[in-house]
């Protein structure tokens, strides 16, 4: 399954950050072989978020990620295994990170791309895409007409809300599959409320979700270790009548994972016991 994470203005509804935390908490909660990518120039968050774990540091650059795989796909050498052998491995058979291209455009990448997606499905239980925001990008555009799932992230400004849905019938379905709206970094303490949202934009419950603010799982990004932060945070328990902002980011993260696996068909699954483990 394809899922496109995208935003309709750059640098303000935290795609990135949003698709990284739902793909990182479906890996270590569900028997799931995941990978994500994005068609950024070269290294992007995506990368850096992962950076401690980052295994084989010669595939940085040219020499994997999109970069080698386009060519094999150039050379028609591209298989479902040639490709995995491309990729960074970040959760051992659960989730491997597709390092970006450094052009991340042009007609060659856009030529290839169907290629390059149909085999990752062949290997993958979900391809994970983070795609630049706005429109008018040739491989964004593709990669929304392929995806089975559009993941349209927002923020919590009345302006920006106002702006894309007042367009929202021009682009009601970008392409073949569902969609479902993130706000990303919520502030539950805002006047515009996800009900809010819901309510002026006549959204229902079953097509938002919300991944919660959390300064420390920015850190954590920034550090290059986000899958400790999320281990150590799934371990906080909740206390009652006490608010703890790891807990709502795990509890936000999760739904919007089990919300994404919903509208894959994928769910139920059955979650992992990782203290068993």
């Amino acid at each position: 399954m394809l899922v496109a994470f995208w935003g309709p203005a750059p640098g303000q509804t935290c795609t990135s950050s949003s698709m990284i935390a739902v793909a990182a908490m479906l890996a270590l909660d569900y028997p799931l072989k995941i990978a994500i990518t994005h068609n950024q120039q070269g290294e992007t968050v995506m990368e850096k978020s992962f950076s401690k774990l980052r295994f084989g540091t010669g595939m940085r650059g040219t020499s994997g990620g999109l970069d080698a795989i386009l060519r094999l796909a150039e050379c028609d050498l591209l298989t479902p295994i040639t490709l995995r052998d491309h990729t960074e491995s970040i959760l051992k058979e659960r989730l491997d990170l597709i390092a970006g291209a450094q052009s991340g455009e042009g007609e060659p990448f856009t030529r290839a791309l169907p290629r390059i997606i149909h085999a990752a499905l062949r290997y993958y239980d979900i391809l994970f895409f983070d795609l630049g925001a706005g429109y008018g990008n040739a491989v964004t555009e593709q990669v929304l007409k392929q995806a089975d799932l559009v993941v349209v992230t927002l923020n919590q400004s009345e302006a920006l809300l106002d702006k894309y849905f007042a367009s929202v019938a021009r682009i009601a379905n970008p392409g073949k599959g569902k969609r479902l709206f993130c706000v990303g970094s919520y502030e539950p303490v805002s006047r515009l409320t996800l009900n809010r949202i819901m309510k002026n934009y006549r959204i229902t419950s079953k097509e938002i979700v919300a991944v919660p603010r959390s300064v420390r799982y920015m850190d954590a990004m920034n550090d290059g270790n986000i899958l400790d932060y999320i281990l150590r945070a799934m371990a906080v328990r909740k206390r009652l009548l006490e608010y703890d902002g790891n807990v709502s980011f795990i509890a936000g993260v999760r739904q919007a994972g089990r919300k994404v696996l919903e509208l894959l068909d994928l769910a139920p699954l059955e979650e992992v016991d990782l203290e068993a483990q």
